[in-house]
């Protein structure tokens, strides 16, 4: 029991935050950013049937489960619930809110220095509730839906500033909370380079005890071990989305390529296969089309019956004749009542 106690006494005690470090905290993300389901700030926020707005991930999972009920209202949904659509306006909304809690949290990192003077390049109109960033605060910027590789003007993210100011366990911590390893600012530098010459420098830990440059040495193996897993994950992606591009390619180039077809075949076609496709004869008279438009479906052209197949010669040819003189007589006609009346 003494050694369980003396072990206790050795470990780092959390000092219980003032009153002024939790007003400085920041607030939860607004209600109509995060799911019903999960209780989390969205990444792929979609509608569904019953109007609510959900992450992707968990409405799929829902269904998959057979539920047909909504999550919310416990309205039972139709068969083409499971269609969801994406919810373009909310995940813009969602990006701009991250983006801005990232903000406050690199200004939160950068008064580690109190160097009010990198502070003010940020423009930010209200800093009077930002403190600097402690281990309860980063988990509160974490929980509000922080972007925590995001970047300050000269490319640092949190996790390099933290580690420019010591923080080693800070930096561990945002590391768990999903900070890039591999992420480099406007100079190059990434955190690995960084770690190395803080080591080679000799600079302290202001909040890990013990020799600094075992510590140091720790730190710099786990970055090395997180960023090879990063480049292997970030080909990988690369990679998923040169495949996807060019599924797509192919898609949109067999489309082209049938669309092309398509009027290709329709001028090839004769005027004669054009008509039976459409149930249209060649008609009688000078004016064919319009005859048979108008009386195609009551008086056929004689030679389109099927009795006609084996007429004779005699008889096609007075068909012939009495088709042209209805060409001649329309003729006449028209010249009548153009010149003449």
């Amino acid at each position: 029991r003494r050694e369980c106690e003396n072990m206790a006494a050795a470990m780092p005690q959390t000092p219980t935050p003032t009153p002024e470090e939790i007003a400085s905290l920041p607030p939860p993300a607004p209600k109509e950013l995060i799911c019903p389901i999960t209780q989390e700030l969205m990444v792929d926020p979609v509608f569904a049937e019953d109007g609510f707005s959900y992450e992707r991930i968990a409405m799929e999972r829902w269904f998959s489960t057979g539920k047909r009920r909504s999550p919310v209202t416990n309205e039972i949904l139709t068969d083409r619930s499971t269609q969801l659509t994406p919810n373009k306006v909310i995940k813009t909304m969602i990006q701009n809110y991250r983006r801005e809690v990232g903000a406050k949290l690199i200004i939160a990192c950068k008064l580690l220095n109190d160097n009010s003077s990198s502070v003010a390049e940020e423009g930010m109109a209200n800093l009077s509730n930002i403190r600097p960033i402690t281990s309860l605060a980063l988990a509160a910027y974490i929980d509000a839906g922080a972007d925590v590789n995001i970047r300050d003007e000269d490319g640092n993210s949190p996790l390099m500033l933290l580690l420019q100011n010591g923080k080693v366990q800070l930096a561990r911590e945002i590391l768990e909370y999903g900070a890039k390893a591999s992420q480099r600012n406007d100079l190059g530098t990434s955190a690995l380079n960084l770690c190395e010459k803080l080591r080679d420098s000799g600079h302290g830990m202001d909040d890990i005890p013990g020799p600094m440059t075992s510590a140091w040495n720790d730190l710099i193996a786990q970055l090395e071990e997180m960023s090879a897993k990063e480049v292997i994950e970030d080909e990988a992606k690369e990679k998923a989305r040169e495949i996807s591009s060019a599924a797509a390619r192919q898609r949109a180039s067999d489309l082209e390529r049938e669309e092309s077809r398509a009027p290709a075949a329709t001028q090839a076609m004769s005027v004669g296969e054009a008509l039976q496709r459409a149930h249209i004869g060649p008609g009688l008279g000078f004016f064919p089309s319009l005859f048979a438009l108008q009386f195609q479906g009551g008086m056929p052209h004689p030679l389109t019956r099927p009795d006609m197949e084996n007429a004779g010669p005699g008889e096609i040819e007075k068909i012939k004749l009495f088709d042209r003189i209805l060409k001649g007589g329309a003729i006449l006609l028209t010249v009548y009542i153009l010149f003449i009346i």
